[in-house]
């Protein structure tokens, strides 16, 4: 074996280390999905995409886009809508946990764009469950919209193939 296609053939297989190491993940939510304090269930909708991969020892989102609409109220008059276009954000590693266990947290996942019926605006963060192997994972998005709205969207995610 000469010499370029030994390193030819090692730059190969670097190349599909790293690739599959980025995973394409997608999360989302649909009807009673928004945790507000003390009101129970409201209306929300998500769709967020990014990728995934480990730097340092520290996950990394890539490439985050997506949106989310919320109801503000059990009667879903006022309606929050985020539209989020992050290049990345690492995870925060000295999260410690006392209800999202096994969790990733992601601090400052802001909207790029956000409409309300009072002010503009969604900011929080996003909390990713660490056990990905399995065919769906759970997420959080721990937000608030505006002055008048706050919550917990309840994500269902999954690798994309």
């Amino acid at each position: 074996m000469n010499r370029s296609y030994f390193i030819s053939l090692i730059a190969g297989f670097v190349a599909c280390a790293l690739q599959a190491a980025d995973n394409r993940m997608k999360c989302e939510a649909r009807g009673k999905a928004v945790s507000v304090y003390g009101g129970g269930l409201v209306s929300g909708t998500a769709d967020i995409t990014f990728t995934e991969s480990m730097v340092r020892g520290d996950r990394v989102l890539n490439n985050i886009s997506g949106h989310i609409l919320t109801a503000n109220t059990l009667g879903d008059e006022d309606e929050y809508e985020g539209r989020f276009a992050i290049a990345s954000l690492s995870e925060n590693p000295k999260y410690r946990p006392r209800r999202y266990k096994g969790f990733s947290q992601f601090p400052k996942f802001d909207a790029a764009k956000g409409n309300g019926p009072r002010e503009e605006g969604m900011w929080g963060q996003f909390l990713l469950e660490k056990n990905t192997a399995r065919p769906r994972f759970s997420a959080h998005y721990i937000f608030q919209a505006g002055d008048h709205m706050g919550g917990v969207l309840h994500l269902s995610c999954w690798i994309q193939p």
